[in-house]
């Protein structure tokens, strides 16, 4: 995938104030660049799902103080902003009775540009699937907890390859190292190496220490400070 555009994220002095008056986050700087993942780490309660879904722009119910900038720029229009992020929940949302294929694909057809061909369609969500390591699970049905299905770790795949399908910049994880998944870092982070279907940040809240590094990827981490 050649046509996403590789985008630096920088945000200068981000607060959130909660309506009752609490201050959760206080002047958070950072910038994360292409190729580059960035880890929010902190301990429960920290805000780090805060802070990066005020990144990400979704609607928080508190005073947002602060400033963002994609390659530079501010970028005002909310559609162009949705068209160069992705966005991956903690919590998969997967439609049971799909099959791996069909949860991407879906996503890829409902998402992508319409002048684009199916045919390329199909051929990026095969790609996709190849490098996130789940083509092998094509024809799986996704399933649901308890009963007959597809892994926790690889449902959290599935989740990610429905975002990286449609060729984010910006690709926004919420803890996609809960538990045993650890192993999803270490994959996306062999795929930052990749040159053609590569989102070019992702902003991830990881629980324990960064350490890997491929290529050119780099995965670092910022410590959101909440004050009191």
């Amino acid at each position: 995938m050649a046509d996403h555009v590789p985008a630096t994220l920088h945000f200068n002095n981000i607060s959130y104030r909660l309506p009752s008056g609490k201050s959760v986050l206080s002047h958070v700087t950072g910038t994360v660049r292409p190729g580059e993942l960035l880890a929010i780490m902190g301990a429960s309660g920290a805000g780090k799902s805060t802070l990066l879904d005020i990144l990400a722009r979704k609607a928080k119910t508190g005073q947002v103080v602060g400033d963002m900038y994609i390659n530079g720029r501010e970028v005002p229009d909310e559609e162009t902003f949705r068209r160069v992020v992705g966005y991956v929940d903690q919590e998969d949302t997967l439609l049971s009775t799909l099959t791996v294929y069909e949860a991407v694909l879906y996503s890829a057809l409902l998402r992508l540009p319409r002048e684009m061909s199916h045919q390329a369609k199909v051929y990026r969500t095969l790609e996709t699937m190849n490098e996130l390591g789940i083509l092998g699970i094509k024809n799986s049905r996704i399933g649901e907890s308890g009963k007959r299905s597809i892994s926790g770790g690889e449902k959290r795949r599935v989740s990610i390859a429905c975002e990286l399908v449609t060729g984010p910049s910006i690709l926004f994880l919420d803890e996609p190292t809960s538990g045993k998944f650890h192993v999803n870092t270490v994959g996306l982070a062999d795929h930052q190496d990749s040159t053609h279907t590569t989102p070019t940040t992702l902003s991830s809240p990881l629980k324990t220490s960064p350490r890997h590094t491929t290529g050119q990827s780099s995965l670092r981490s910022i410590n959101p400070s909440p004050t009191s």
